[in-house]
């Protein structure tokens, strides 16, 4: 009777292994399409959250970069970072003749 639980458990063990790497490759697979990255993580063993992190942060940084070099400069306007150098220009070009 042992030897039959055992059994039996051993294939409930490896169907459930069958289902997370399915589930895994799915995700994968799906995280692909959408542009985004899949990580397994565990906070209780500490698995994989600093690299969940990095790799979150590094992406939001590339993001952030592109729409700043996007939008720094459109047609005749020049986005301009200091202060100095919006009132030396301003004195240059002058405001009222």
């Amino acid at each position: 009777m042992l030897l039959r639980h055992s059994k039996l458990l051993n294939f409930f063990y490896c169907i459930q292994c069958l289902f997370i790497f399915f589930f895994t490759v799915l995700l994968c697979s799906y995280a692909a399409s959408v542009g985004a990255k899949h990580f397994q993580t565990s906070a209780k063993f500490n698995h994989n959250i600093d690299e969940m992190f990095f790799s979150l942060s590094e992406r939001m940084i590339a993001v952030k970069d592109a729409e700043r070099q996007k939008h720094a400069t459109k047609g005749n306007v020049v986005v301009v970072d200091s202060e100095s150098e919006i009132q030396t220009s301003a004195s240059k070009t002058g405001c009222c003749g």
